[in-house]
């Protein structure tokens, strides 16, 4: 089953207008930062803004089990010809100064693939050898059982050659995940394994 509708894609397409300007949006900033290179433009996107997000929200929530009580907002990023984000981890440094200390560090990250691409743009895991192209929603876990970030889910997103990528994120923060989250056995152990969701 495809994991968001055709018309929930044109629902999110029409909100190009509130896309901010050409850049990447630094997670640690929280700032959009221009750069000529990266030729992405992004945008969050808040329940409020659209009918189709909270039940965007709710579906995410059915599949994975997480709560989305602390979740951030859909950002939502188009990567135009060559654009691309270089190799990084969702998990951040100190999550307080950024989100204070009500929410916890980013625990889990949804990834929906909003367009298919025709060439390029594939999101990459380097450390566990996985590749995913733009046909898929893709859901990992960022931390290990201790909470700290696991290294494996080192990824970026490969440069566009041709086409256009629209993408969604959601990332899951630690409160309201406490009777939500399997535990591993051992403190160092991955909470659980990268899921691909394939369209039908």
């Amino acid at each position: 089953m495809d994991r968001v509708s055709f018309e929930e894609k044109q629902e999110f397409f029409m909100r190009k207008e509130i896309v901010p300007r050409r850049g990447f949006f630094h997670t640690l900033s929280n700032q959009a930062v221009v750069s000529i290179n990266s030729n992405v433009f992004s945008a969050w996107l808040r329940e409020m803004d659209h009918p189709v997000i909270p039940k965007m929200y709710r579906r995410i929530e059915a599949i994975t089990g997480l709560s989305s009580s602390s979740a951030e907002p859909f950002q939502m990023a188009n990567y135009g010809l060559g654009g691309h984000f270089h190799l990084h981890m969702d998990v951040l440094p100190d999550t307080e100064t950024y989100f204070g200390p009500e929410m916890g560090n980013r625990v889990a990250t949804w990834l929906t693939y909003m367009s298919d691409v025709n060439g390029g743009g594939a999101t990459v895991f380097p450390r566990l050898n996985i590749t995913v192209w733009p046909k898929k929603a893709l859901f990992w876990y960022n931390v290990k059982s201790n909470g700290v970030g696991d290294i494996l889910t080192l990824h970026g997103a490969c440069p566009v050659v041709t086409g256009s990528k629209w993408v969604t994120n959601v990332w899951f923060h630690e409160r309201g995940q406490e009777f939500r989250l399997k535990c591993g056995i051992h403190p160092e152990s991955s909470l659980q394994q990268m899921h691909l969701f394939k369209k039908s």
